[in-house]
């Protein structure tokens, strides 16, 4: 069975997109009542704002033969947490992966469910599991099954693009002094890589 993960990310340009934020953060904190803390809660401060700038936009897809998983336009970087979350399901890495996450207070996007992992991106939203090498999908509809293998030989090609979108980030991240937006916006990327990469040490 065909399994077919792409994305094309586009990042908007950054120099106006911080300028916009800036404008509105501005806006916002002055348009503020005073002791609204309800309001204050739920807008994001300027930092929050610029890192959005930071984080592209992406023309995803997500099929196992003809049936669509995930697809449509999504966060670039979100997108890349499912699948690697998926990744490490699959390699029977999970539980390690959420431990560091833990110990290291990095929030992953995936909860533990009665049937797997609940994930929700792209237009997927349910448990993922490994049941004697397969990988269910439990979504809103009929369960999809696939080998854990055929999904990591897919994968193989999506995280060879990841890299260089990862490193052309942070060259554009540099380029305006936004190293830190960088850093915090893929943590939960680079632990799941870090796991993916040294699994094997980590278990000992």
């Amino acid at each position: 069975m065909r399994v077919k993960i792409e994305a094309h990310p586009e990042l908007e340009d950054v120099g106006d997109c911080i300028k916009r934020e800036a404008l509105e953060a501005v806006i916002d904190e002055a348009t503020a009542i005073e002791g609204d803390f309800v309001r204050r809660l739920f807008r994001p401060g300027p930092w929050e704002r610029f890192k959005r700038c930071l984080r592209p936009k992406a023309s995803v897809e997500f099929s196992v033969g003809s049936l669509y998983l995930a697809r449509g336009e999504y966060d670039y970087l979100d997108f890349a947490e499912a699948l690697l979350i998926i990744d490490l399901i699959a390699r029977g890495r999970i539980g390690m992966a959420f431990e560091i996450a833990r110990i290291t207070g990095v929030g992953l996007r995936g909860r533990y469910r009665e049937r797997g992992i609940y994930l929700s991106f792209a237009g997927f939203h349910g448990e993922v599991e490994l049941i004697d090498d397969k990988l269910v999908f439990h979504g809103e509809e009929d369960d999809i099954i696939l080998s854990a293998g055929e999904f990591l030989d897919a994968e193989r090609r999506f995280l060879e693009s990841l890299t260089f979108e990862l490193k052309a980030l942070f060259e554009e991240c540099s380029e305006h002094g936004l190293e830190r937006a960088y850093l915090e916006n893929t943590a939960s990327l680079r632990l799941l890589l870090k796991v993916m990469k040294y699994g094997n040490r980590l278990d000992g």
